[in-house]
Order: C-alpha cells, then structure tokens, then sequence
C-alpha cells in the first residue's frame, strides 16, 4: 500500500473536533511523513481537531540541540504547533538505553494527553515486524507476539499507530517525492542494540530471500492478536467466577477446577487488569507448585520484581512487595494531635475515625508481639488477638502490621485498615 494523506485518513479513528491530536514528531524519517501528512489533511479541510507536534529531546546525541531546532522550523513552516520537552533520558542500572529512553519518552506524553485526546506515532511495518521477531527470540506468547496494537488506552486518552499498514519503503518513497528533510540518528547504526542489529543485518537478507516479510510478520502479529483478545475473553469469564470480595483475592478451589491452561491465562489477566508486572513462564509454573497445591494451613509465596502472590485461606492475594515494618515501634498519640502518619506502613490515623475513650486521651500505638488480647463489646472476658484475626481470616503477614490503639496498657481498638473496619474494645 502505498503511502499519501488520503491513505493515513483511512487508517485513522475518528476525531472529534474537541479532541486534540498529539504527534510525536521526532524528525527522524517516519515521524516527518506523519507530521507532513497530518499537515496536507489539516489543510485540505480533513482534519478539523487542535493538532500539536511534541519533540522529545533526550539529549544523548551531540546532535540533539540541532534536531529539536529542526523539527520546530518545519512544523513551524507546516503551521502545526510544537511543543520540546527536554527529559533525562540517562541509563538507570539495570535497565537498557533505550528502555531507559522510551519510559522517559512515554512519560512526558503521559503528562500531556488530556482525557479523550489522541497521541499519533508513527511506528511502522517494519517496526512491527522486527517487534514481532525479538518477541519470538524473548519466547513469548501470543499476547507478546500480537506485538503493536494499533490503538490502546495510554494515561487518560489513546495511543493511535496509524502507519503499522505501511512500510519504510512507503514513507520514504513518500518523503522523496514531497522533497522532505529528516534527521538520521546515528545510534540506528550501533549494531549493539538488538533492534539494530536486526534491522541492519538480519532483516535485509531474510527481505533478500523473502521480499513481502514484513507484511507476512505483520500479518501474524494481527493473528496473535486476535488470538490474544480470545484468551483475555475467556479470562474475564473465569476470572469472574473465581474473584472474591476484593478485586485482590482469587479462590484457589476455583483455580483447581480448571485446565492448567486456563489457571496461567486467568492468572495472567489478573495480574495485569490490576497494573502489576507479569510473571515469567516459570515463575507461574511456581504459584501451581507451590501456591495451588500447598497444604491448607500452609501461607506460601511466589514474588517476582514488582509483585508477589501469597496463599492464605484458600485464597490467593495478590499485591506489590511488602515494605520493610519494625513492629518493635511505638507512637505516642497526643490529645491534641488529630492525625498520626506511620511511615514504615504509608498510612494516616483519623481520631475522628476511633471510638469511646480512644477519641480524648493519650494513646500509644503499638503492633503485635504476641499474647496480646482484647475486650470485646458486650463480652465478659478478654479476647486474644491470635483467635480474633483467625476467626476474622487475617492474613498472617498483616497481622504484625495493624496498629493496636492503647490507653497506658490497656488495648482498647485494633484498626485493621480494611480486612476488619475496626475492632473496638
């Protein structure tokens, strides 16, 4: 498919004139035929939303200060708006360059997309393709292997890539004909990156051998695609049977009823509809060996960088790494002092929020040690907090974190922050 204007208004959504449009206009070959393009639309009449061009300036190239200047004369002279946002785009340890790069890149547009508004890239079929191929070195699935979507929801708007139905051949063949000017990142040729590599040594003698590639792995990422959109199908429907009161918990009965297949894609969507990092391959292989069919009494975990899983109850609950807590600590809470932040748990206690004679004294806050007991409304004798959190499914890891709400040595309330509303003494 060749490209033009015309071609690009087709592959488009369609915008409202309230809507903005954000392009991403780096001034490399790609981005310039995008920017261009919207340009002859906005022109002609086609487009009648408030269009901006956003440059990302890293500032890793001596040459960064020089492209900035050129992409805000030539969207300048294509009477589209710009706007530079300068990020700091240095590697952090541990991640890649260009990892480091991208979440610096989509950040700052995060920042600027409003709700409803529309942020245009102008990845490729190329891209696509070369996607497709370090997603099949990386052993993925067929979500990984679906590659770009098209459009997806990013920060309160979309992400639309209404160039992945046209290669780099397309854009430059475009380019030369409108007499455009791009800028060439020297970094595309450090064979050391994986994409590079790829697109520089690898793609050209598999396109040598096999002309239409791209569009071929093109065409396989949208199956994987579609594929992927039936397994989040079916896993909406499990997982709506299997989650409990909170969004957090899954029932491992449930999840033992099922075919393993379907446990991994269940769990896959449920990790990620709660924004949490997925687990690798073997690492779900683990919640199976050691979270599904642990023994019932048992409170096993499976953690992996930025989640963790944890059974309990014959439930499953899912949450970011628990943070470091002294339950050793003591506050002192005085009458006059209506909020008390305790650091280590990222929370904030309301007096308002506490009741009886825990509202207008001096109190202490401490945490569990053990043989600790309460005395419960309406009840003659004191109640061990060991029997209360276990009639009341505390999870064990949380016990040691709730603060005990004391009057001299006196336990009179334990705020349980949301697995109990309170328990009043």
């Amino acid at each position: 498919m060749s490209f033009s204007p015309q071609q690009l208004l087709t592959q488009l959504p369609i915008v409202s004139s309230q809507q903005k449009l954000w392009l991403a206009y780096s001034g490399g070959l790609d981005s310039t035929c995008l920017v261009h393009a919207i340009s002859q639309l906005k022109s002609l009449g086609k487009l009648v939303s408030p269009i901006h061009a956003i440059h990302i300036n890293h500032g890793l190239s001596q040459h960064a200060d020089a492209w900035q200047q050129h992409c805000v004369t030539f969207a300048t002279e294509w009477g589209i708006s710009i706007e530079c946002v300068r990020v700091n785009a240095q590697r952090k340890s541990g991640e890649s360059p260009e990892a480091t790069a991208r979440d610096a890149r989509y950040q700052a547009f995060a920042e600027r997309i409003g709700p409803g508004d529309l942020l245009l890239t102008a990845h490729h079929q190329d891209d696509q393709a070369e996607t497709l191929f370090l997603q099949l070195l990386r052993g993925s699935g067929v979500k990984g292997l679906a590659s770009m979507p098209i459009s997806h929801h990013f920060a309160s708007g979309m992400l639309c890539r209404p160039l992945l139905s046209f290669s780099r051949a397309n854009l430059q063949a475009y380019a030369v004909q409108q007499q455009l000017s791009w800028v060439e990142d020297e970094s595309n040729q450090c064979d050391d990156f994986d994409r590079n590599f790829l697109r520089n040594q690898i793609f050209p003698q598999l396109q040598q051998r096999w002309p239409s590639i791209t569009a071929t792995f093109s065409r396989s990422a949208s199956h994987c695609a579609q594929s992927a959109q039936l397994c989040d199908e079916l896993a909406e429907k499990d997982w709506r049977k299997l989650v409990l009161d909170d969004p957090m918990t899954l029932s491992v009965d449930g999840l033992l009823a099922l075919h393993p297949a379907r446990q991994n894609n269940v769990l896959r969507y449920w990790i990620s509809r709660q924004a949490l990092p997925l687990p690798t391959t073997r690492q779900l292989e683990q919640i199976t060996q050691r979270l599904l069919i642990a023994k019932k009494d048992a409170t096993p975990k499976v953690a992996w960088p930025g989640a963790e899983l944890r059974r309990f109850s014959a439930k499953l609950y899912l949450m970011a790494p628990i943070a470091p807590h002294d339950p050793s600590q003591v506050f002192l809470w005085p009458v006059e002092q209506k909020t008390l932040y305790i650091e280590s748990l990222n929370i904030s206690l309301q007096r308002n929020d506490l009741v009886g004679r825990a509202k207008d004294e001096m109190l202490q806050v401490r945490f569990r040690q053990g043989g600790e007991s309460i005395q419960l409304p309406g009840k003659p004798h004191h109640t061990s907090l060991k029997k209360l959190f276990q009639q009341h499914a505390i999870p064990p890891w949380q016990r040691d974190r709730l603060p005990l709400i004391y009057v001299e040595d006196e336990l009179l309330e334990v705020v349980c922050l949301g697995w109990l509303s309170i328990c009043y003494g």
